[in-house]
């Protein structure tokens, strides 16, 4: 139990402390979200709630991902005093923004509305609606670039909520939020929400309307799959995704093989011994932190010093360990 709690100290500090950033944090807050959708009695929940809580005064930074933390903490109906915070931070994040310069959201989601309105009318084609996206995006112009923001937070706020609608209008939907994702259109965390919103779905049932949205998000962006191995292989594992869509499971696997073999082939000897030496250092550390030897602050400070060190043996190191 020791060991099981030095573990939650220390992966939560990881993100507490902004050791990991871009998509390996993605890939550590969606470990935690995975693990509050466990059932309270079993070990990965309490990891989740215990991680959550280190870096509970960053979550703030990710207001999408709140919604969903939220979402499952209250549906269990527990650990009140934690949601409650949530919820107060929450709340004076959307005062502090509400504050800024009201008038222009209003105007900006407006704009949005009406291009989305376009959209699912037939005014605007999918190609049109991202090619006009992708250049708001990189405008110069502050308005443009709002306006791009505020349609990606719609978008998404709005995921499960394409359930009560049409199938026609989920189709749309379905191909142009995956097409955002094909043309890297959204990225970093934003990115992380949409891939969850997917796998989210996918979970549902092969006859529901939120499986063959996510199942249609999906085929628009298959080919970006290899990107991420780790997601990839979440897919393959659900039973009526096999059952349902073969092909298309056929096709990610094959392209995790290339991938593996890819990564097999470029591996010399030289660099085997390398890494071995690498990864023993880095167990090393662990070995110290998890026997009382170092303290989990100390290996937290240590991962800094390493992360930010000119020293390419040292820069290798801290990977290791974020892994």
């Amino acid at each position: 139990m020791i060991l099981f709690t030095v573990e939650i100290y220390f992966a939560g500090s990881l993100i507490k402390n902004q050791l990991i950033t871009d998509h390996t944090l993605g890939i550590a807050l969606l470990a935690v979200l995975d693990a509050l959708h466990k059932s309270p009695s079993t070990n990965m929940y309490v990891f989740g709630v215990g991680a959550l809580t280190q870096f509970v005064d960053r979550l703030i930074e990710w207001p999408d991902y709140v919604s969903l933390i939220l979402k499952r903490l209250v549906l269990r109906g527990m650990h009140s005093e934690l949601v409650v915070f949530i919820e107060q931070a929450l709340a004076r994040t959307s005062q502090a923004h509400a504050g800024h310069c009201p008038a222009v959201d209003e105007v900006h989601q407006a704009k949005a509305g009406l291009y989305f309105n376009q959209l699912f009318s037939g005014q605007l084609t999918n190609d049109e609606m991202i090619e006009m996206l992708a250049h708001f995006k990189e405008s110069t112009d502050n308005r443009e670039r709002a306006i791009f923001g505020c349609m990606i937070v719609l978008l998404f706020r709005e995921f499960k909520l394409f359930a009560h609608f049409s199938k026609r209008v989920l189709k749309i939907y379905a191909v142009f939020t995956g097409s955002l994702i094909k043309n890297q259109l959204i990225t970093n965390h934003t990115l992380d929400i949409a891939l969850q919103n997917v796998l989210d779905s996918l979970h549902e049932p092969a006859d529901s309307k939120m499986f063959y949205l996510g199942i249609r998000v999906l085929a628009q962006f298959v080919d970006r799959m290899i990107e991420w191995p780790h997601y990839c292989n979440r897919i393959v594992q659900i039973s009526h995704v096999c059952s349902s869509h073969p092909e298309l499971v056929a096709f990610v696997e094959r392209g995790l093989s290339r991938v593996s073999q890819a990564h097999a082939s470029q591996s010399s000897a030289a660099d085997g011994c390398y890494a071995n030496d690498i990864e023993a250092e880095a167990t090393l550390h662990f070995q110290q932190m998890f026997s009382g030897q170092l303290t989990s602050d100390a290996v937290i400070q240590m991962l800094a010093q390493l992360k930010g060190s000119t020293d390419n043996r040292q820069q290798a190191i801290f990977p290791v360990h974020d892994c």
